[in-house]
């Protein structure tokens, strides 16, 4: 988690990476964007909130499903 990311953002200060818990609690959760994650999914997840997920944080236009 916290660790992780503190040590890509060392190698790269432009990395963009996940905050994926089960938990709903903590600080880390809470306030994620603090700690260097660009998004965060509650676990359990589905590939619909991935896929959202993902093209919020990488700027992509997702196209409309029916």
């Amino acid at each position: 988690g916290v660790e992780t990311i503190t040590r890509l953002r060392a190698f790269d200060p432009n990395v963009k990476a996940i905050m994926c818990s089960g938990y709903a609690e903590g600080d880390v959760l809470k306030q994620f964007a603090d700690y260097g994650f660009a998004a965060r999914l509650n676990k359990p997840y589905d590939v619909a909130h991935l896929e959202v997920t993902l093209a919020r944080m990488l700027g992509v236009a997702q196209a409309a499903t029916a």
